[in-house]
């Protein structure tokens, strides 16, 4: 079965940066929402069932501080997700932080 990614276009679509650099993105997905704390990002895709990871700043501090960011999301995309949940977590996004 093949999953298509993520693209950039899709989760800049609900006000997100990516920290990829490439025009496609599959994996690991990291993203931040203007003004959304990551953890509020996770909590709220948690009552829908999406599981997503959330990556603090002590992480990755040289990143977070150039970006200005206290914390970021993860979503990790593998072998096993469908198109269908891939679609979900897209739409869910759209609908919650638009």
């Amino acid at each position: 079965m093949e999953v298509k990614p993520f693209t950039k276009a899709e989760i800049q679509a609900f006000r997100a940066e990516t920290s990829g650099t490439g025009d496609e993105l599959c994996g690991i997905v990291t993203f931040s929402i203007s003004g959304v704390p990551a953890a509020e990002v996770k909590t709220k895709l948690g009552t829908k069932n999406i599981n997503v990871h959330v990556g603090l700043a002590q992480s990755t501090l040289y990143y977070m501080n150039r970006k200005g960011l206290e914390g970021v999301v993860r979503a990790s995309v593998h072998y096993y997700n469908t198109k269908k949940e891939i679609e979900k977590i897209c739409h869910e996004l759209g609908t919650k932080f638009s």
